[in-house]
């Protein structure tokens, strides 16, 4: 972890070297929805996400950056039978936690930048921390871990008037994760979910 963390330092000291190249900064609130196998954890999408974002150009189109989020995930299981043990079994509410800090360096793609909505594509790789946590009625399960991850990702930047530097951002991103962790003996494997974010933007040399 501690090479990547290196590495995405020395991508920004590099980019900055070149001070007439105008940056961005994104602040946005994240709806995450669990997909694949993740949904027979969680299906319950969630509310509780952001992200921000630092981006350097490193021309008129082609730009590079950090993004760091966070997602939580919950949901309430209706009572049921678990066996959690060969032998043993709970009746009980099951409550399902899952927690996620995606941090990926990408490259990304501005189109049309002429035009009052500047659209744009990229993709992010990087390091997730996933922390889950299962509780039946008195026992409590949890293991949390580190594990690679890639993100495409589109989105919109939408100017609040012509030359302004601040607008709104809207972007969507499908998360892949490479951890994995069992629930009910059943492996959750790949981790996968989708972000839908809405916020501001701040471009800097504009």
């Amino acid at each position: 972890m501690k090479k990547i963390f290196l590495f995405f330092i020395a991508i920004l000291s590099l980019s900055s070297l070149n001070a007439q190249n105008k940056q961005y900064y994104t602040a946005a609130w994240d709806m995450g929805f669990p997909v694949g196998s993740m949904k027979g954890f969680i299906s319950k999408a969630s509310m509780r996400g952001g992200h921000f974002s630092a981006h350097y150009f490193l021309n008129d189109n082609v730009a590079i950056g950090l993004n760091l989020g966070f997602n939580r995930y919950y949901k309430t299981l209706p009572r049921q039978t678990f066996y959690p043990n060969p032998g043993s079994a709970i009746t009980a509410s099951s409550y399902n936690y899952a927690n996620s800090i995606p941090m990926t360096i990408g490259g990304y793609y501005h189109f049309l930048q002429d035009s009052p909505i500047h659209p744009y594509a990229g993709i992010g790789i990087g390091a997730n921390y996933m922390h889950e946590r299962v509780i039946i009625q008195d026992t409590e399960s949890s293991s949390d871990q580190w594990s690679f991850m890639f993100s495409p990702e589109v989105g919109l930047f939408i100017p609040f008037g012509k030359n302004c530097p601040v607008g709104m951002n809207i972007s969507a991103r499908y998360n892949v994760y490479t951890n994995s962790f069992t629930y009910n003996h059943e492996k959750i494997k790949p981790i996968q979910n989708f972000n839908l974010g809405v916020g501001l933007t701040y471009f800097v040399n504009q």
